[in-house]
């Protein structure tokens, strides 16, 4: 969290930040279970949607676009 509050700070005014990130909720990541391929050993935490926006909404940051690739 500490991270996402800093963007603000250094993005310039009108700036855009690009987040990739796997969606833990995913139809993929809720068929496969465990054995999803972003499933690591080492990954300290995972993120859904609405995760992804609470740290976006507390860091004061604005949502422009979601999307999945096709």
């Amino acid at each position: 969290m500490q991270l996402a509050a800093a963007i603000p700070s250094v993005l310039s005014p009108g700036g855009l930040l690009l987040v990739v990130a796997p969606d833990v909720q995913s139809l993929a990541a809720r068929l496969l279970g465990w054995r999803w391929w972003h499933y690591r050993l080492a990954q300290s935490g995972y993120f859904s949607r609405t995760t992804l926006q609470t740290v976006i909404d507390k860091a004061g940051l604005q949502t422009q676009r979601w999307g999945r690739p096709a």
